[in-house]
């Protein structure tokens, strides 16, 4: 498709103001079209863009922004291209913004983002280079976000740049596809590219290392077993690993604002496939955050990863996070660590008063080189228990709402065993009066035990208004939840006592 964009630049003669007349420039690209075939998705086509010399270069330089890093595309300026000059299909695009990536002696970089269609966010983001003439050097598509309806299939194809410096660009680009008939997690896969802008002003693609396995594997040192991991990682002693790198999934961290993980160690034990263990440093994503730590990742002799697993540090996005600590990995492999799962019970409060579930969690490789889970005791714990501060986030939680329901559940969740129990919070208001109480329940709903928090009832009597069901009805899905291997205690302290809770749902005071 051949697209030719009007862009208007400011008169040296007339800074202040803008020039009634435009200066063309011809942008002609050529767009394959992204084969998209459900979760097969193939990779992003590249556009091949070139931009022909620009008249009135200096000009235009001089108008746009000096883009400062870590890139953002806010800083792009919105170039007012009033007439544009569609393709034969009559496509065009609705707006571009652009800026100045460098401005040096003899070249220049810029980049321009393109939308298509603005309605649905949908744009391309190219990288330019100039002679000092405005003759184009090389240019290259480095962003794209694209978005495609078949049906109740829904697919999106997103690629971004991270900038690492000025001359070296990862192109992070992912694919998703979700369904709008069914509840599930979108497929998705990832991959990374790296292209450089030459000193010539070329810009040129950086292969894939092409090591053995083997020697990638040389790059970490032996362990000695067992081991323990119990403090965050000094990864300024160790070497990172390479962005290029074919043996290793970066795809949970496209979004991070840096990619930083190191090389720490290798366990090789005899039957068994190889485990590599990597660490990791700071990396924020938009609202989420990964913490330094430890990672393990099992292959196959080939160099397949085959498994993977946090044995310390922390993933956190939004109000939601998992952390791991106190690992150990015994001479024959088997791994031993505490694992903390937290959520928010209520978003309008302190997210210290959190909900944390803490799983006492094993971890045994089998012939296939998975990690099998086993949840051996449970420990489920919220500031919400202790009954002064519950009372002081009550407050909260009601101020304001008149019209509160009678009885109203939060934070419920399910304990994986045999048959799931329910386990959550029920307040009741009547008369500007409180109660607050821990619940357990059954996958029919029905309420099957409770234990009192806080009690604020003066002049209204509980008796003969006690739910028999708890009402939230969507969490009936999530007792047909992931299934786990648990057949072990589960307690919380609450009001200074220490509950256990038994597979029949019902609280038994140790």
């Amino acid at each position: 498709m051949q697209i030719i964009i009007i862009l208007p630049v400011k008169s040296s003669h007339t800074p202040m103001k803008t020039l009634a007349k435009t200066l063309l420039v011809l942008m002609s690209v050529t767009v394959l079209a992204c084969q998209n075939n459900g979760t097969n998705n193939s990779d992003i086509d590249t556009a091949k863009v070139t931009i022909k010399t620009i008249p009135g270069f200096t000009g235009m330089i001089d108008s746009l922004p000096l883009l400062t890093m870590p890139f953002n595309d806010d800083q792009l300026k919105t170039v007012q291209a009033n007439a544009f000059i569609p393709s034969a299909n009559g496509h065009k695009f609705q707006k571009i913004q652009a800026g100045v990536l460098f401005n040096r002696d003899t070249i220049t970089a810029l980049v321009f983002k393109c939308y298509t269609d603005m309605n649905k966010n949908r744009y391309q983001v190219f990288l330019a280079t100039f002679h000092k003439n405005g003759k184009t050097i090389a240019s290259e598509e480095i962003g794209v976000n694209a978005v495609e309806e078949n049906g109740n299939e829904h697919s999106n194809t997103s690629m971004q740049p991270v900038f690492d410096g000025d001359s070296l660009v990862q192109l992070r680009t992912q694919w998703y596809v979700y369904y709008t008939n069914r509840e599930s997690s979108p497929k998705s896969k990832s991959k990374l590219k790296l292209i450089k802008i030459e000193k010539n002003g070329n810009i040129t693609h950086i292969p894939q290392e092409t090591v053995s396995f083997q020697d990638f594997m040389n790059r970490f040192p032996t362990l000695k077993l067992p081991l323990a991991l119990t403090t965050a990682p000094d990864n300024s002693l160790l070497k990172p690993v390479s962005l290029l790198t074919p043996y290793y999934n970066f795809e949970g961290y496209m979004l991070a604002d840096t990619l930083q993980f190191y090389h720490f160690g290798k366990i090789m034990l005899p039957g068994k496939n190889p485990m590599l263990l990597y660490t990791t440093g700071k990396m924020e994503q938009g609202e989420g955050i990964t913490e330094p730590g430890y990672q393990l990742v099992v292959y196959s002799p080939e160099g397949k990863e085959t498994d993977r697993h946090m044995l310390l540090g922390t993933e956190a996005a939004e109000a939601y996070y998992t952390t791991a600590e106190n690992a150990t990995i015994d001479a024959v492999g088997n791994i031993h660590l505490t694992e903390t799962i937290g959520e928010p019970v209520y978003y309008t409060v302190n997210l210290s008063d959190d909900l944390r579930y803490i799983w006492d969690l094993s971890l045994k490789q089998d012939s296939d080189g998975k990690l099998d889970q086993t949840r051996n005791n449970l420990e489920i714990a919220s500031r919400f228990y202790d009954p002064s501060i519950l009372k002081a986030n009550l407050r909260e939680i009601l101020a304001g709402e008149e019209e509160h329901e009678e009885h109203y559940f939060n934070g419920v969740s399910w304990i994986p065993f045999e048959k799931p129990v329910a386990i959550g919070l029920h307040i009741f208001k009547r008369n500007n009066e409180v109660l607050a109480e821990v619940f357990l329940g059954n996958e029919n709903m029905d309420v099957t035990d409770r234990f009192i928090i806080y009690n604020g009832l003066k002049r209204t009597i509980y008796a003969g208004t006690m739910p028999a069901q708890f009402e939230d009805q969507d969490d009936a899905i999530s007792a047909q939840g992931e299934k786990m291997d648990f057949n072990g205690t589960v307690i919380l302290k609450v009001a200074g006592k220490v509950l256990e809770v038994t597979p029949q749902g019902k609280f038994k005071v140790k």
